[in-house]
């Protein structure tokens, strides 16, 4: 018979929300500095601790880097684990995952712009073993983007390609896209994104005719409302506290409100716009090919 969990006693409580709140501080000095301009100092005075304090929970830099990285990760990973174990059929699988990212995305911002900075500049590499970390989530990532390329392909929504081909070209794409978005779109939520990524790469991958697919699939504001309803969901579950400044002693039945995804209007045509010029095409001879450029 399995045991019932112990429960946390108030000081256990207590550290572990001050140790989040070193995390969350840490977070936004490394996105606005840098990993290497970045000090304990820093991360001491956003989160209101004493230098000497932090000590106490991680003993270097390079520790609280690591822990803010898997700490981010693994909650990313976990979220698309259970939209996974919650849907089979490929699309809304495909829909599913769609808004995790797009809300994560969204709410995590500052995490990606430290590593996209990182990306764009010489000279600015992280030491070896936390190198090696990055390595080994980016591998367990594209291992479940695998999975569920298999799925596609099992139920006849994919080509016949190799599902790691697929899965190392489109975590590539999708990888460069959110770099793009960090630096060219800061005001932007992904959810303007990611539709036309998946636009190019599903209709590259695609194994059905493009009228197969409904065209309210990746509506963008649909997507960002979904995502926007699910970080509410995620908040509230988890029963996070308050901002940074408040995650202490006397925030323990505290809870943090969050502001719906505002995504920007726009005047790009959705998927089911571009599967009826898709079909006129294909009656009068049109050469042009599915993402909108000549055909060879």
């Amino acid at each position: 018979m399995e045991q019932p969990k112990k429960q946390l006693g108030r000081r256990e409580k207590v550290r572990r929300l001050q140790r989040e709140a070193i995390l969350e501080a840490a977070e936004e000095v490394f996105a606005a500095k840098g990993y290497h301009q970045a000090k304990m100092e820093d991360i001491a005075v956003l989160a209101e601790f004493a230098t000497g304090s932090l000590y106490n929970y991680f003993p270097s830099k390079d520790k609280i880097f690591e822990a803010m990285f898997l700490r981010r990760i693994n909650d990313l990973y976990d979220q698309l684990v259970a939209a996974m174990e919650a849907e089979t059929e490929f699309l809304k699988l495909l829909r599913s995952l769609s808004v995790v990212h797009v809300a994560f995305m969204d709410e995590h911002r500052a995490f990606f712009e430290i590593f996209a900075a990182l990306g764009r500049k010489s000279g600015t590499a992280v030491p070896r073993h936390l190198s090696e970390q990055f390595f080994d989530q980016y591998q367990r990532y594209e291992r479940l983007v695998e999975k569920v390329l298999d799925i596609g392909i099992a139920q006849g929504r994919l080509r016949k390609l190799d599902p790691r081909t697929m899965a190392v070209v489109l975590t590539a794409v999708l990888n460069a896209s959110i770099f793009h978005w960090i630096e060219e779109h800061p005001d932007t939520s992904f959810a303007e994104r990611y539709p036309e990524i998946l636009d190019i790469l599903f209709f590259g991958l695609s194994a059905q005719p493009p009228q197969d697919i409904p065209g309210e699939l990746w509506n963008p504001d649909v997507l960002a409302h979904q995502a926007a309803s699910l970080r509410e969901r995620h908040e509230a579950g988890l029963g996070r506290q308050g901002p940074v400044r408040k995650m202490t002693e006397d925030t323990l039945s505290g809870s943090e409100d969050s502001a719906p995804i505002q995504p920007r209007a726009h005047g790009s045509e959705d998927i089911g716009a571009k599967d009826s010029k898709r079909t006129e095409h294909a009656s009068t001879g049109d050469s042009q090919s599915p993402t909108g450029g000549e055909s060879s």
